[in-house]
């Protein structure tokens, strides 16, 4: 699985520099800019998983985000500013010099154009399909959220979702978006102390006013960026 993997980085990697070649063929490289990204990593093996579904670790999470956009950006450098796929879509259009406030995201032209500049100050995740029939009895829809250090998710769901073919459950979920604290199932990670995400802080009943509070910072977080 991993010699698939990387095959399939091989040739992603060859196929961008035929764009980029032609690019510079084409004499408008210096006026070009180039995004490329990803909508999702694979797990590999990693915590016996393989292929992508509903969890929040690294592997499948943190995608790249390569931006080469002459007069803005410096070759070789690197930022920890946080951004997520929203953000994409303000972004291209502030490098175009049409950036627009009423568009959803956070604009990262301050960050691209000096990499010290922080971004937002945490991420949500979410995903509501259990990807897996073995998953559709289990909490399997996820929100949570990453602020460069902790990773707090919160899981529901139990039935509902939909089918390959995209079709939606005849039964609804047992326990929906809006459940309970005591209904939810929780993800809790140090990335600074435990990087490879093997220790569930949330597991510690010493932690569970800590958990508690990541919860409602993170419905805080939901209501204000989903609007919900």
């Amino acid at each position: 699985h991993l010699d698939y993997y990387w095959r399939l980085h091989q040739e992603g990697d060859k196929n961008l520099g035929a764009i980029l070649d032609a690019l510079d063929a084409s004499g408008r490289a210096d006026d070009t800019a180039v995004i490329f990204t990803s909508d999702h990593g694979d797990m590999c093996g990693s915590h016996g998983l393989r292929s992508k579904g509903p969890f929040v670790y690294e592997e499948i999470m943190r995608v790249p985000l390569y931006v080469r956009a002459p007069g803005v950006t410096t070759p070789g450098t690197t930022t920890d500013a946080l951004g997520t796929h929203v953000d994409l879509a303000r972004t291209v259009a502030s490098l175009a010099g049409a950036d627009d406030p009423s568009l959803v995201g956070h604009d990262l032209l301050p960050s691209l154009r000096e990499p010290s500049t922080p971004g937002r100050e945490a991420v949500l995740l979410a995903q509501d399909s259990a990807w897996y029939e073995s998953c559709v009895p289990l909490r399997y829809a996820m929100r949570g959220m990453f602020d460069g250090r902790h990773k707090y998710a919160r899981y529901y769901g139990v039935g509902g979702s939909f089918d390959r073919m995209g079709r939606p459950s005849q039964h609804p979920k047992q326990v929906d978006v809006d459940a309970d604290f005591e209904d939810h199932d929780h993800e809790l990670y140090d990335l600074h102390e435990d990087p490879h995400e093997l220790v569930n802080l949330a597991n510690d009943r010493g932690r569970r006013r800590e958990v508690r509070e990541w919860f409602d910072r993170l419905r805080d977080e939901e209501a204000r960026e989903l609007r919900v």
